[in-house]
């Protein structure tokens, strides 16, 4: 991936009722296992829907960085 559609990720939005870009939520999916945590350390999910629009979002976001620890582990080994 090129530098420019690197950085066209990180302003993707996560959050659409508070415009929370994917680059503030990152460092809260590193630190946490569950939804509610990224929640909590990132600002999502207290907007208008509730987390109805975000919460799958980072639900999915999860389950990828918990894929990405298993496969650098099993690199490592």
């Amino acid at each position: 991936m090129d530098q420019e559609s690197k950085i066209k990720q990180m302003q993707k939005i996560v959050c659409i009722c508070k415009g929370i870009p994917l680059k503030r939520v990152l460092p809260a999916l590193k630190e946490s296992e569950t939804v509610e945590e990224v929640h909590k350390k990132s600002g999502t999910g207290q907007g208008g829907c509730n987390a109805t629009r975000c919460g799958p979002r980072i639900e999915l976001l999860l389950e990828k960085m918990d894929r990405l620890k298993k496969e650098k582990k099993k690199k490592e080994s």
